[in-house]
């Protein structure tokens, strides 16, 4: 099994990310970012520079923002996304980072297809 080694950086915005690489600069396991507050901005996982796995957005006040899921660096399954008030505002179904449906958006009023290329 290949070392790996930890990267702990500063951001700009004065938050720091943390994440795993091989000895190549190759991502693998958990990328974490986390605002100047110490809360995680963001959660994400990589195999191989890859994303694969669950990706997660937060607020800085910690809610969610959005939840999915990747395989091969492609979303694959179920993405959610919320506002800051905590209600739901998109929920999409992908497969291979296709739109195959959407059992709910509020923006209801312009034709989804016309928004995401869904799959018919």
């Amino acid at each position: 099994m290949e070392p790996y080694l930890v990267v702990k950086s500063r951001c700009d915005d004065g938050g720091t990310e943390k994440y795993y690489t091989d000895l190549s600069g190759n991502k693998h396991g958990y990328y974490i970012k986390r605002y100047k507050n110490g809360k995680i901005a963001s959660k994400m996982y990589f195999e191989n520079n890859v994303l694969n796995g669950l990706c997660a957005s937060f607020f800085p006040d910690g809610s969610i923002e959005y939840k999915t899921t990747y395989k091969d660096g492609k979303r694959h399954g179920h993405y959610r996304q919320w506002n800051s008030s905590g209600k739901l505002v998109h929920h999409l179904v992908y497969k291979n980072g296709i739109v195959m449906d959407i059992p709910y958006s509020i923006a209801k009023q312009i034709p989804i297809s016309r928004i995401y290329n869904i799959a018919h």
